[in-house]
């Protein structure tokens, strides 16, 4: 390859990584420089201390060889370029329910374009007692999914409550899950009886304790009913999903050691509201989800959501937070791996 040709190419790759938001700064210094012994002294290449100044302010040690990556968004898998591991983002989607019938058509297919986006963990709550060997066994075939078995709180007139709690704990003793979920109190919906929505969530609870696994919140209408049940009961900490309660809240649930979730919602410009909670509370205690199949991002409005769209919730909090996508990747997935109890991610 002629030196002006790979010149060429070489400015269109940075540009285009440059660009991009899932790379961060050392991998775009990998895609465009490499390692390697052969490095040239800065003062003797003008041409490389020109790309240099577009990629940012490197040492001469940092100067290698030039080697290419493809630099396109969808490109997220461990790409090997002339022996060069260029790593993605490792993202965790912290509640997603793959088990449903909306994916059985394309769940192989689903998982494969997650994962060479960068999301390399998702957490499958349940949502009643005829779901849970599925799941179980998806879990099991799939080694980044983490089960949660729980009684959803809207699937109500499809529980029998005795019978359900006695098969979760049995559950509990014969599988290994990462949590309790998805579990808790909606009072959006009047048609939905509170008192046996409580009576099942206190259940719930007291198993979780029991067991010492996290629990997974769904709640609507019912944040100072929940915070009441979690201080009386203290389970040992949890996500909230989808949280939209208000900063004090927040605030007690970090204190009873919950995380909070935050997904699709806030990539569309009109979640005002939403978008101010999530830049005011701290990073440390946010984690990323889809939800999928449900509450889409703003890029497939009315379609099915998927976990392959993490990464657009990911944009979107980086955005609203004014901080890298690599940083948020790194502390949201920190987040969710210590609630949960799980080992250092393997590099």
């Amino acid at each position: 390859m002629s030196f002006f040709y790979r010149f060429l190419v070489l400015l269109w790759r940075i540009v285009a990584l440059s660009s991009g938001t899932l790379f961060s700064f050392e991998e775009r210094k990998l895609a465009i420089f490499g390692p390697g012994p052969d490095r040239p002294r800065m003062g003797q290449n003008p041409i490389q201390r020109f790309l240099l100044n577009i990629a940012g302010d490197l040492k001469p040690r940092d100067l290698p060889r030039v080697v290419f990556a493809n630099p396109t968004y969808s490109c997220m898998d461990n790409r090997m370029t002339k022996g060069i591991r260029i790593q993605p983002m490792s993202l965790f989607d912290t509640h997603c329910h793959l088990d449903v019938s909306a994916f059985d058509a394309d769940r192989e297919a689903v998982l494969g374009r997650a994962r060479q986006l960068g999301v390399r963990d998702i957490l499958v709550p349940a949502i009643q007692r005829s779901g849970w060997a599925f799941l179980l066994d998806l879990c099991r075939r799939e080694a980044d999914l983490y089960p949660a078995l729980g009684l959803h709180p809207m699937a109500l007139e499809q529980h029998q409550p005795e019978v359900d709690l006695a098969a979760l704990e049995q559950a509990l003793a014969e599988h290994r899950v990462a949590g309790i979920g998805e579990i808790g109190l909606d009072y959006f919906l009047p048609e939905l009886d509170r008192e046996r929505q409580l009576a099942l969530f206190h259940a719930q609870l007291q198993i979780a304790r029991e067991a010492r696994l996290p629990v997974i919140l769904h709640v609507r209408k019912a944040h100072d009913e929940v915070l009441a049940c979690l201080r009386r009961l203290r389970p040992g900490g949890g996500f909230v999903h989808a949280f939209n309660g208000s900063l004090e809240q927040a605030r007690r649930y970090i204190e009873l050691g919950f995380a909070l979730g935050f997904g699709g919602m806030i990539t569309y410009a009109g979640s005002t509201r939403l978008r101010a909670l999530a830049r005011d509370l701290p990073l440390e205690h946010l984690v990323l989800e889809t939800d999928a199949p449900d509450m889409t991002v703003a890029a497939h409005r009315g379609e099915r959501n998927s976990p392959e769209y993490l990464p657009d919730c990911l944009a979107a909090l980086a955005e609203i937070k004014g901080e890298p996508p690599e940083r948020i990747a790194a502390i949201t997935t920190q987040n969710a791996r210590r609630v949960l109890g799980l080992e250092a991610p393997i590099p």
